[in-house]
């Protein structure tokens, strides 16, 4: 089971939420930015932008459905980009996070 670790400095109010613990956490001027053993793994947006770097394929089969949109900057790439609205969308976020640290054993 997965634990999590909350960081208080984040620009979205939901970023509280959204860090693993085994996961390290730093700020660039846009976004937190997420990280196992110094590979990004995502970063979210003050404005609740969360973009995931997940595989091409892994981004294929999410792009299919509804939930993801291509990454605003780099659309045919392995990352896809969620907006959290709510509390509602952290359990989704967190599976896309989890999706993503799962390429780094």
């Amino acid at each position: 089971m997965t634990t999590y670790a909350t960081i208080h400095t984040a620009p979205s109010k939901y970023a509280d939420y959204l860090w693993l613990s085994s996961q390290k956490m730093s700020t660039t001027k846009t976004a937190e930015v997420v990280e196992k053993q110094g590979r990004e793994l995502g970063h979210l947006h003050g404005h609740g932008l969360l973009d995931v770097s997940v595989g091409r394929q892994a981004a294929s089969v999410l792009l299919a459905g509804d939930r993801v949109r291509p990454h605003h900057v780099f659309p045919c790439s392995k990352w896809v980009s969620f907006q959290i609205e709510s509390q509602a969308d952290l359990p989704f976020a967190l599976e896309l996070l989890t999706m993503a640290q799962s390429r780094y054993p």
